[in-house]
């Protein structure tokens, strides 16, 4: 909570905080002293009823902040072969970053939640958009989409190999990461937007052409 506090201090304009909830380790932390002795201390039954104490408890404190909770699919499905549900509540109050690659929004989006996609394999860009996550596809009248996100992982990845090959498209790992944030921006504000592929192109290019000019005005070698 006092972690949490000074974060938000910190970062006041924001409207969210991300509490987590994926990699977990529950297969260590289900071996601990300490978890056994909590467990028969409340009189929970198991490490799933404590990541869901836990993930309500988090949102508690978010929320005293006047903040949304955002917080990975896993706080509200489960993990590594364990799955808990979440009291009704959180539908309303946590919003979910589903990016799991297989078709599980669907199921998160039935219980009540909105969701924001994080897109594994984003495929081709004219049949890629927000509703389309990880195998679901979503009906933009029935489910509700906050928007899109990628994970630092996926987009840095090949930039990340370029520093060692060189010939990267996207440049070093920093550069290449601001770049590629332009990639799926219009799938998400204009789903249902019909993509030209080269007019989208070129487009982009000359997004990435400003970007370069506002972003990187000088260029440090070591």
């Amino acid at each position: 909570e006092e972690i949490i506090n000074d974060m938000c201090d910190v970062f006041k304009s924001s409207p969210y905080f991300h509490i987590g909830g994926e990699d977990s380790y529950l297969f260590e932390i289900v071996e601990l002293q300490k978890t056994k002795d909590y467990l028969q201390k409340t009189g929970m039954k198991n490490i799933e009823a404590v990541m869901v104490q836990h993930a309500m408890l988090m949102n508690t404190i978010v929320r005293k902040h006047g903040k949304t909770t955002l917080a990975w699919e896993n706080t509200a499905s489960g993990a590594e072969g364990r799955q808990w549900t979440l009291p009704p509540p959180a539908k309303d109050e946590i919003i979910l970053m589903t990016w799991i690659p297989y078709p599980t929004t669907e199921g998160l989006q039935n219980q009540g939640f909105t969701t924001i996609t994080v897109p594994w394999d984003t495929g081709a860009l004219a049949a890629w958009n927000i509703y389309a996550c990880n195998g679901c596809n979503l009906d933009p009248a029935k489910h509700r989409v906050l928007g899109a996100a990628q994970t630092i992982w996926h987009m840095s990845a090949s930039a990340l190999v370029g520093d060692h090959l060189g010939g990267d498209l996207n440049g070093s790992s920093t550069e290449g990461y601001i770049r590629s944030l332009c990639d799926r921006s219009e799938r998400s504000w204009e789903p249902m937007r019909k993509v030209d592929e080269p007019e989208y192109k070129g487009r982009l290019a000359a997004t990435r052409a400003l970007l370069d000019r506002l972003l990187f005005p000088v260029k440090i070698d070591g």
